[in-house]
């Protein structure tokens, strides 16, 4: 009962970070995409570290998450993950 809490208490930091970060000037030249993926990446390079949740999910998050907060659409998110090489390098491990 009590990791739960730490574990929901750590993830609600997490989501007022990223929108902290969002928040925060950046360089003219960076747009807001940009800044919304650089502060994506963060959150889950913490969250990772953390060991919030599980890596795989924290993983699946981040593809799914960018179509849903505005950085690519579901195609550009996953283009990198659908490599025929990748899926006989992971079915390898399986």
């Amino acid at each position: 009962m009590q990791d739960d809490k730490k574990r929901l208490l750590m993830i609600i930091a997490l989501v007022v970070l990223f929108i902290v970060l969002i928040r925060i000037p950046t360089p003219d030249n960076l747009p807001y995409e940009g800044q919304k993926a650089l502060a994506l990446m963060l959150v889950g390079i913490i969250a990772m570290s953390l060991n919030v949740l599980p890596l795989t999910i924290i993983g699946c998050l981040l593809v799914v998450l960018q179509p849903v907060i505005g950085i690519a659409v579901i195609g550009d998110a996953v283009q990198r993950f659908a490599q025929p090489t990748l899926f006989f390098i992971a079915g390898g491990f399986i």
